[in-house]
């Protein structure tokens, strides 16, 4: 901190002008104009650092921002599994997935191709009547989950239930790993989805009557 505050210098002085920060783009300031300036910068400087996750397909209206939040961490390969906990130093004995416990566990094993979780999957996708294959990362995942399938309140439900399905399978891995409870059969996490969903849709009036 000292050496920081030494690089910083003496600060400004202070007097009775009000500062005022114009902009001079059109249509004004915004949020996302902000976020594309950033990006295209860092894209600038550094080439090579792959894009952000599809951020459209994250900030989906009707989840909560705690779900929001999770899933941008996510894609981003940033929530605490056990590979990742490792790489930051923590002592870890088994590092064995927690649903299967049969391939190591990493983001994507762990909420896309762990059986455990293939088969919550397919229990919902399935209900759709469309062929699909889990893609190689929760990033791809979320790339072709943009694309809308269903009708009627069908199609309102498919942006929600990608989110639905993946904090619930994250809260029974932490109810085994965390809380050492005894593990719960795929029908029960899907019982979760479903009441997830008609919480999250219910202020719409989806499920009316």
């Amino acid at each position: 901190m000292l050496q920081l505050f030494e690089w910083l210098g003496s600060p400004p002085s202070l007097n009775d002008q009000e500062d005022e920060l114009k902009c001079n783009i059109a249509g004004g300031f915004s949020t996302k104009s902000c976020y594309n300036w950033l990006i295209d910068q860092q894209q600038q400087q550094q080439p090579l650092i792959p894009p952000p996750p599809p951020y459209l397909c994250i900030w989906v209206k009707f989840v909560p921002p705690k779900n929001q939040t999770f899933m941008w961490l996510a894609a981003q390969n940033a929530i605490p599994t056990t590979d990742n906990l490792v790489r930051r130093g923590v002592p870890i004995q088994n590092m064995m997935c927690s649903l299967c416990n049969s391939q190591a566990e990493t983001v994507n094993h762990l909420l896309l191709h762990c059986s455990y979780t293939h088969k919550i999957w397919n229990y919902f996708i399935g209900g759709y009547n469309v062929r699909w294959a889990n893609g190689g990362s929760l990033e791809a995942q979320l790339q072709a989950w943009k694309f809308r399938r269903g009708r009627n309140r069908g199609r309102k439900i498919w942006p929600l239930l990608i989110f639905a399905i993946i904090r619930s399978i994250w809260e029974e891995r932490n109810r085994r790993v965390m809380a050492n409870k005894s593990p719960r059969s795929e029908g029960v996490i899907i019982n979760e989805i479903k009441k997830l969903i008609f919480h999250w849709g219910k202020a719409e009036k989806w499920f009316w009557g």
